[in-house]
């Protein structure tokens, strides 16, 4: 997708418009194409899995460790993991009786940060003796078991996991025979979710299909707790869920197998707080054809940045967004109605914050879509606005996007009956977030 973005020739005066809303600065201006790694920066995306991947296995390690220990052996495992996550360095800590694991219900925790990304997960670490972790070098772990109480202390025993775990590895698999069943009696489970960027009022699918029981045994019980507070709330491989608040969720299944052995898997997942308006849902503007007006309401408490917006209509056909009441010079008061991209904070028919492109120009919205790239100081929108929480009347805004163009029709386009996906990415509370919902275009009442 080629990108097309008007030249800077002026600064309109900003417009300030103050509400008690939670929706604090929108800066629009300009454009930006191609829609693939806009909602969810994918740095930051993988930094976040491969986190949790490292933290969860490193965590089945302990368990393991703690498995022997119990026995009565003091244990010591070695284990190696990727030196890097999405090309940022990481540290791995273990934490007992902290605040960082209150917002698990172990006493015990792990809890992880990579230097390039504000992501710090916090796992449970479940566990009976006493254990120890340590960095031997990057990437490579020395766990630790003192042992449980026993008459007679055994052997120190000692056990390099390296060779079977690290990238695609599993902690899962059987150890090296003459060592023990003991850390075949536990399952393991895994889950997964969709859709992967969830918001508030928004069923969610947990799917714990995927856990396996190595000692080829059968799972007997899924159990899911929504909040890791110790209390599991479902039962059920595959469950549905729905969460009515926005932030960080931490959440745990528990699998026990048919030997009544268990294990855990915690999970972190950001719900987004900007909803959507399903009710009133996707509309074209009245009196046009080529437009649509959506809705979204900020339900995170705190005022948010809107950075970018995306659109991209199932049908491909439907490629263009363009100016068609342009006129010449390069003057912007040429290009002011009916803007390209709209956005009226609390809903009350103002055009609060615009962008506009010159009729030679526009924005390609075929294959995987188009992005407005929001930020400030541009001939062709109306500069900053600021929107702040000490006025009147809500916290709702609508996007409209006019001007759509269909591959070799031109303008006359119907976008009634089309669907539509669309993705807000914005800025709260000093961390990125995003919604992405898809509808189809309804007629205007």
């Amino acid at each position: 997708m080629s990108e097309c973005t008007p030249a800077g020739r002026g600064l309109s005066t900003p417009l300030s418009h103050v509400l008690s809303v939670g929706i604090t600065t929108i800066l629009i201006v300009g454009l930006m194409t191609g829609a693939s790694g806009f909602l969810d920066n994918q740095s930051e995306r993988t930094a976040r899995q491969e986190l949790d991947t490292i933290g969860n296995r490193i965590a089945g390690e302990l368990d393991q460790a703690d498995t022997l220990g119990r026995q009565g052996d003091n244990v010591t495992l070695t284990t190696t993991h990727p030196n890097s996550v999405a090309g940022s360095t990481y540290t791995v800590t273990l934490v007992n009786g902290s605040s960082t694991c209150s917002s698990v219900p172990t006493e015990t925790c792990l809890h992880l940060a990579a230097t390039d990304y504000e992501y710090a997960p916090v796992i449970p670490v479940d566990n009976e003796t006493e254990l120890g972790l340590q960095e031997v070098e990057t990437g490579t772990y020395q766990i630790h078991s003192d042992g449980g109480s026993v008459a007679e202390q055994a052997p120190t025993r000692s056990m390099d996991l390296s060779a079977r775990v690290g990238i695609g590895g599993d902690v899962g698999a059987a150890p090296p025979i003459g060592f023990g069943s003991a850390l075949q009696q536990k399952p393991i489970p895994r889950f997964t979710y969709r859709p992967s960027i969830p918001m508030v009022d928004q069923t969610l699918e947990f799917d714990a299909t995927a856990s396996t029981d190595p000692n080829n045994g059968t799972i007997d019980s899924y159990e899911w707790d929504w909040d890791s507070d110790g209390n599991y709330e479902d039962n059920g491989s595959v469950v549905d869920k729905m969460f009515i608040d926005p932030g960080t969720k931490n959440v745990t299944l528990r699998v026990t197998d048919n030997t009544s052995a268990s294990a855990t898997y915690n999970r972190t997942l950001r719900v987004g707080g900007l909803a959507y308006d399903d009710i009133t849902g996707m509309r074209n503007v009245t009196g046009r054809t080529d437009a649509f007006t959506f809705r979204v309401e900020n339900r995170h408490g705190s005022p948010i940045d809107i950075q970018r917006v995306m659109v991209n209509p199932e049908n491909d056909d439907l490629n263009w967004i363009s100016e068609d009441e342009g006129g010449s010079g390069g003057n912007p008061e040429y290009y002011n109605q009916p803007h390209e991209v709209m956005v009226d904070v609390g809903v009350d028919g103002t055009v609060n914050g615009w962008v506009d492109w010159p009729y030679w120009r526009g924005m390609n919205v075929s294959d995987d879509g188009g992005i407005v790239h929001l930020r400030e100081d541009s001939t062709y929108n109306n500069g900053t606005i600021t929107v702040s929480e000490d006025g009147t009347p809500s916290d709702t805004a609508s996007i409209t996007f006019t001007g759509f163009e269909k591959a070799g029709a031109g303008s006359g386009v119907d976008l009634v009956g089309e669907d539509v996906t669309v993705g807000v990415r914005y800025r709260v509370n000093g961390a990125y977030n995003s919604v992405v919902f898809t509808d189809e275009i309804e007629e205007a009442p």
